[in-house]
């Protein structure tokens, strides 16, 4: 099977339900859609926003509440929203990518065998009384149970042995992560002690592994190898045999080559979509670049990037520190939250195309644009003077 590069965005733009027709509950949208990377600031409102018109603050933080919709350590290490369903698979990854490299820096610090089971132990014993924030949990926390690690820790970002205790509980499920006042626009959480039994065995890489390439390719595809394996963590080797594995069909992509999709994606419905994303958005993260989403005359254009230098082109760039527009999976222009005027500013340089009324009631709900949990209203100024320079 061969398909053009705009065939293949609005396989992507319809994989991500971007025509925004999706009416099911949020935690079935993240499902079904794609788990969403948080970053302390608005983007997880305005990913779940582009995919469920119907989506608002106080929804979402009655979801956060009920742990409908979790925060978990994910894919690269990096924290995650993800379905109820889910969390448990999404932190067997986690764990499984960061296990060699949690051990040795823990042997750095000179942590002994056994000593972090000791402090889990007494962990569990203070958050029995509800849930505690990690700084909380130290203070209740006997004399003596949580020892500095030093130089040596600082060394390898570990103060003291209460973090990897924190990390070895989540990891096998003795506690969970929730967000501090259910809100998803900081990187404030609280533990708390686990009463629900592992919903499946993830023990096995191989099936994680696997389970990994049916969701990706189903949220994501067509994609290729690479591309998986970048998104995941998952090194060449492993992401083949995830492949191979998960049964996918093989399909060409003009310009990208080799790529693939699952059985159920060849046959879904590509509708017209129109989407105002957040920056760091799943449907350009789970790209190698933005390359193939823009039109060649347009990769030209200025566009902010993380990392440095902090102002690169839409053709070079890899995931996009701005916000972008998409129609039909096709970035045709970008937009920015003005912080004085409260209002969306966006610059199409394809097409014409207004923002959503909705974006500016969800940020107002919220009480600020700010991408992450860092961000500035500086610097929200300046993607707004970027955005209309064009």
């Amino acid at each position: 099977m061969k398909l053009s590069i705009e065939a293949a965005r609005k396989h992507w733009a319809a994989a991500q339900g971007l025509d925004g027709s999706n009416n099911e509950s949020f935690d079935g949208t993240v499902a079904r859609h794609g788990w969403i990377r948080t970053l302390g600031g608005a983007e997880a409102y305005l990913a779940l926003l582009a995919r469920n018109r119907s989506t608002s603050v106080n929804n979402v933080h009655a979801l956060t509440e009920q742990l409908s919709l979790r925060v978990v350590p994910s894919v690269r290490g990096c924290i995650y929203m993800v379905p109820a369903r889910d969390a448990w698979l999404s932190i067997s990854l986690a764990d499984q990518l960061s296990s060699k490299r949690n051990l040795r820096d823990q042997e750095k610090a000179g942590i002994k065998d056994g000593e972090l089971d000791g402090v889990g132990e007494a962990v569990l014993e203070v958050l029995a009384d509800g849930a505690l924030t990690t700084h909380q949990v130290k203070k209740a926390l006997p004399d003596g149970v949580v020892r500095s690690l030093g130089d040596a820790g600082k060394k390898v970002g570990l103060s003291s042995t209460l973090p990897p205790a924190l990390r070895n509980l989540e990891f096998s499920g003795a506690i969970i992560r929730r967000l501090v006042d259910n809100r998803l626009d900081h990187e404030k959480y609280e533990w708390q002690l686990n009463t629900s039994a592992k919903d499946e065995d993830y023990s096995d890489p191989a099936k994680v592994h696997r389970e990994m390439a049916l969701k990706y390719f189903s949220w994501f595809g067509p994609a290729t190898r690479q591309e998986f394996a970048a998104w995941t963590g998952l090194n060449q080797t492993e992401a083949k045999k995830a492949i191979a594995a998960a049964g996918l069909v093989e399909v060409e992509v003009d310009g990208l080559g080799e790529c693939y999709m699952t059985e159920q994606a060849i046959e879904r419905e590509l509708t017209d979509s129109v989407a105002f994303l957040p920056c760091m958005d799943g449907m350009l993260a789970s790209r190698e670049s933005a390359y193939y989403l823009v039109d060649p005359e347009f990769h030209g254009k200025p566009v902010g990037q993380f990392g440095r230098p902090p102002l690169t082109t839409l053709g070079e760039v890899k995931v996009p520190m701005d916000r972008t527009i998409l129609v039909n999976g096709e970035v045709v222009g970008l937009w920015a939250w003005d912080p004085d005027e409260e209002t969306v500013v966006s610059n199409v340089f394809k097409g014409a195309h207004k923002p959503p009324a909705a974006i500016e009631k969800l940020l107002k709900e919220l009480g600020h644009g700010k991408a992450f949990s860092l961000d500035k209203d500086e610097k929200l100024r300046k993607r707004v003077a970027r955005v209309k320079a064009g």
